[in-house]
């Protein structure tokens, strides 16, 4: 990995060469050679560096799990365990919490974890867990971590949490998981992701195959937010768990997340939704759905109907896209367009009529406001003979792929053109839990 020099001091060749990782050190226990030469690595980097060795570091490097938290090594101790974790081959999981060790030590970190031009010999292929919460990485180290993890294939999981990541290396994150195979356990909670890094997560998670563990508690997600992130939510296929309380993305927010799981293929079985009240209606669809899967959600308080605004589906459907709600039920129900007309044409006529669109959708469970069908009517009828035919509805359909295809691009730009797809797909998502659920009802 290639880090900005100007910001990070890059470990380079000839200091690594001081070390002599090819000549072991004699020392008086041989039976562990490699990790007795990875000490007195240790103990010469300090002295090269000019700072005091730790003897608790020195003593447990020969261990599978090295912690090491709270022991105020900084940027120079972070340096010196760098480079003697060069040639280690016994340490899998590496504890750095709380130890104040700026971008600057997180660069000689990450340098020591690839294969890297400016390291002659790299044998860490052992380490597994990075534990660096606390270190005050900011924005400038979440882009380092970015670039690290696209090339990164060892490490299985990763604590971020509580580094002031913020927008920028929030968003560098989420880009270099995209091409991460190997990381399954993700925690990035209290780094205010906010907006920006909730729509790249979403992206990247509707590409990444391995993540099955992901906290993102606290890092300022409002409803719109979450939005974004839910997308890549349910479409990946890999992550099990995820932790989204103590963000403010209201109850429906909560329900959301429910409804989207339920009408998806997602893998999710555990929710972590601490602090964030719930209603009734989400209580319902929670326990339906675990009459059909196993999923184990934990919530806020339960709050009544009188308490708050409901944002969800309501028994009658008033929405100013009633053409989505007619071509998502043919989609959900595997129709043709010639079988949702027959289904809709009540007298055989080979064209439907506002009453019978009306009729039809009531008869699904899908009834739509006075509003919605006289909306439906004005786009549909195309001739205004105050009939809808074969040839009109196919014209609508297509322009209706069109558009979905063309907000879905859209919304990949970036969160400021998102709005007009999550509207779409909040609807989308209404139409099919309606028939799911009417299907497992036998309705």
């Amino acid at each position: 990995m290639n880090l900005n020099k100007n910001i990070f001091i890059v470990l380079s060749a000839s200091f690594f060469a001081e070390f002599c990782f090819d000549t072991p050190t004699p020392t008086p226990d041989t039976r562990n050679e490699s990790l007795t030469v990875c000490q007195s690595v240790y103990l010469k980097a300090c002295n090269v560096l000019g700072i005091t060795p730790s003897t608790y570091l020195t003593h447990h490097m020969t261990e599978v799990d090295l912690s090491i938290p709270y022991h105020g090594i900084g940027v120079k101790g972070a340096k010196a365990v760098a480079i003697a974790m060069v040639q280690n081959t016994s340490v899998q999981r590496l504890n750095l919490a709380n130890n104040d060790i700026k971008p600057e030590g997180l660069s000689y970190i990450l340098e020591m974890l690839q294969v890297n031009r400016n390291i002659t010999e790299l044998r860490n292929r052992k380490l597994r867990t990075l534990l660096v919460k606390h270190s005050c990485f900011r924005e400038k180290g979440g882009i380092s971590i970015g670039e690290a993890l696209e090339q990164n294939s060892v490490l299985t999981e990763l604590d971020l949490s509580w580094n002031h990541l913020r927008q920028t290396g929030a968003v560098a994150i989420c880009s270099g998981l995209i091409n991460n195979y190997s990381l399954k356990t993700l925690n990035l909670s209290w780094n205010g992701f906010g907006m920006e890094g909730c729509h790249e997560m979403g992206k990247s998670l509707m590409q990444n195959r391995t993540l099955t563990d992901l906290d993102l508690s606290a890092n300022r997600v409002s409803f719109d937010a979450f939005r974004q992130l839910l997308r890549g939510v349910i479409r990946n296929k890999s992550l099990k768990t995820l932790k989204i309380g103590m963000n403010p993305i209201t109850t429906d927010g909560a329900f959301a997340i429910l409804r989207s799981i339920a009408v998806s293929n997602s893998a999710l079985n555990y929710i972590d939704l601490t602090d964030v009240s719930v209603d009734s209606d989400f209580l319902n669809l929670l326990e339906e759905m675990q009459k059909t899967r196993e999923i184990t959600i934990k919530h806020g308080n339960t709050l009544r109907h009188d308490e708050i605004r409901k944002g969800d589906v309501v028994r009658v459907l008033d929405t100013d896209d009633p053409i989505a709600v007619l071509f998502e039920y043919m989609k959900a129900k595997n129709l043709r367009l010639i079988d949702l007309l027959h289904n809709l044409d009540r007298d055989h006529s080979d064209t439907v009529s506002r009453e019978e669109f009306q009729q039809g959708l009531s008869n699904i469970d899908l009834p739509l406001s006075s509003r919605s069908l006289d909306i439906l009517m004005s786009k549909l009828d195309i001739n205004k003979d105050g009939h809808v035919d074969y040839e009109e509805l196919s014209i609508r359909h297509k322009e209706y792929i069109r558009k979905i295809t063309r907000l879905r691009v859209q919304a990949d730009e970036g969160p400021s053109h998102y709005k007009g797809y999550d509207k779409l797909q909040q609807l989308r998502e209404a139409v099919r839990l309606k028939i799911s659920l009417n299907i497992a009802k036998g309705t």
